[in-house]
């Protein structure tokens, strides 16, 4: 899951894009890791998120939100352009998603529309939007979700009204997968993305009820929380963009609110910053 949210420009949206596209490109061997800017033109200005579809090489965005206005559409970027596949669906609302690869279907859960929050469960399967009629978490945003390809299930964890619970989406239905206290302390907006190689989901940061943004990282096995950087890497950051590289085999963060724009990788064990030339602006805190 990728998040870009803070000032909107017109901007945000290539900012967004570039965090899955390029920033998950970046390789072990390379010696300068460069970003580049890749399109002026798409979707309107707002905060938003992206899921890429790796059957397809196509990174899908949907709604967002700008000053007074939700968004309710769908693009799909190809690498060269992006294209409107709105179809009925989800309401208008800010709301994450990510991407089930192995049944090849975008899914979204929840989100909020001004001061309306949401407690619903979608899936985008490139044709139409589907809902899936089924009790999970309660109504609630600014949540993580990633999907663990190893165990094929959809992580959710935190959100707001603050929570620390985690939850599990496995195509069929939502449980419970550890209750709040049992891991990461409540927060909202932590960066979270899964990590192919070691079969671990990775969290960062996110904003805690008190209001002191986090630097901490936690990884979950499907069983247990851990605390495993307690602030060695990124300064502490909500609305946390991250990926993961395949190449590179490490998790990518980059930016986040708090006025970042910097660029780091995760292998396990270390925070690492990468020096990368050229970028998205930061975002700047609201």
């Amino acid at each position: 899951m990728a998040a870009i949210r803070g000032k909107v420009t017109k901007k945000t949206v290539v900012a967004a894009a570039l965090v899955l596209v390029s920033l998950a490109s970046v390789t072990a061997v390379q010696a300068q890791p460069n970003w580049v800017q890749v399109a002026t033109s798409g979707p309107a200005a707002r905060s938003t998120f992206l899921a890429h579809r790796t059957a397809t090489g196509t990174t899908i965005l949907f709604g967002g939100s700008s000053p007074g206005i939700s968004f309710g559409d769908t693009w799909e970027w190809d690498g060269v352009a992006w294209r409107d596949v709105s179809t009925p669906g989800p309401s208008a609302r800010w709301t994450p998603i990510t991407y089930d690869s192995q049944r090849d279907r975008i899914v979204v859960f929840g989100g909020s529309t001004g001061a309306t929050y949401h407690d619903d469960t979608w899936e985008w399967d490139g044709v139409a939007w589907t809902e899936v009629l089924i009790a999970g978490p309660s109504a609630r945003a600014n949540h993580a979700l990633s999907y663990d390809s190893v165990r094929g299930v959809v992580v959710l964890f935190g959100g707001f009204p603050w929570s620390g619970e985690t939850w599990e989406y496995d195509g069929v239905s939502w449980r419970l997968a550890a209750p709040a206290g049992s891991g990461p302390p409540g927060r909202h907006q932590p960066g979270m993305a899964f990590d192919e190689h070691r079969g671990v989901t990775v969290l960062f940061g996110g904003e805690p009820a008190a209001g002191q943004l986090l630097n901490d990282t936690w990884e979950w096995d499907g069983f247990t929380w851990t605390l495993v950087d307690t602030g060695s890497g990124p300064g502490g950051r909500d609305y946390v963009p991250m990926a993961y590289s395949p190449r590179s085999r490490k998790v990518l963060l980059q930016g986040g609110r708090s006025d970042y724009s910097d660029t780091w990788t995760w292998d396990g064990s270390t925070w690492e910053q990468l020096t990368a030339l050229g970028g998205p602006q930061p975002v700047s805190k609201r």
